[in-house]
């Protein structure tokens, strides 16, 4: 059975992991639409090269896409909706932002605050709203957005000195995520977010050693791993779901982390 794919943010760390796992895969069915403010990256080209074969119809589509764009999102759902005409099955918000990593509330560039909660809350919206006909068109109808456990209300003491604008928004996201999705289940939609795990990225390396001692006071030893690995996890854990993520957010690794 044919699935179609959207990724965002897909050019570089989880988002090309999960791009290079759906091309890869002993399935050559699958239709991967990967969108990226870089259309052009090595990383990306050499995909294309290796995934569609001349011939036939290809299996990996990239687009330019900044998801703060309501008109380039609008414009690459229409591109869209020609290539995949029984609508997109999956559709992952991957891209992400983290302004200010280790700076503490008292200094925070407040406009930059801003600018990360409404990536995470308005830009989200305005992002999948041109997509919604096409995953209704869908009989699977899945909408995942990455997550982070730094968003967790529960284990937010033990980071308290990680990531505030990125960890306010990300839970921002979670509610917002939680709140769609009730409303679009009447139409089959199943909308959830994923923690991928805390990431060989250049966004998890960054903060390697607050994490550890973040982790540590949490009484966990949860390792660093590979963005193969999340990308992985990821998609199992995507095809598997079969209910919102309302008791908590689902982890890479098929766990429920609590809100």
């Amino acid at each position: 059975m044919s699935s179609s794919w959207l990724i965002t943010g897909s050019n570089r760390g989880i988002g090309l992991a999960l791009v290079e796992l759906l091309v890869e895969l002993k399935d050559p069915s699958n239709t991967v639409i990967a969108t990226t403010r870089k259309p052009n990256a090595e990383s990306l080209q050499k995909l294309v090269k290796q995934s569609n074969i001349p011939g036939q119809a290809p299996r990996l589509y990239i687009f330019q896409l900044d998801v703060q764009n309501p008109d380039e999102a609008q414009r690459v759902a229409d591109i869209v909706g020609t290539l995949v005409p029984g609508g997109i099955d999956y559709f992952v918000g991957n891209a992400g932002v983290n302004y200010q990593p280790e700076t503490a509330f008292e200094d925070l560039d407040l406009d930059l605050f801003l600018e990360e909660l409404k990536y995470c809350t308005v830009d989200v919206i305005r992002l999948l709203r041109p997509f919604l006909p096409l995953i209704l068109k869908s009989n699977t109808k899945k909408v995942v957005f990455l997550t982070t456990v730094l968003s967790s209300l529960d284990f937010a003491k033990h980071f308290h000195d990680i990531s505030y604008p990125y960890s306010v928004a990300k839970a921002a996201l979670n509610m917002l995520v939680v709140k769609w999705g009730g409303a679009l289940a009447a139409q089959g939609v199943l909308m959830s977010v994923i923690h991928p795990g805390w990431v060989e990225t250049d966004m998890g390396d960054s903060l390697k050693r607050r994490s550890v001692a973040a982790l540590a006071r949490c009484g966990m030893t949860t390792p660093q791993i590979p963005a193969e690995e999340s990308a992985e996890g990821v998609v199992k854990v995507i095809r598997a779901i079969r209910s919102p993520s309302t008791n908590g957010m689902y982890s890479y690794d098929g766990s429920i982390l609590p809100w």
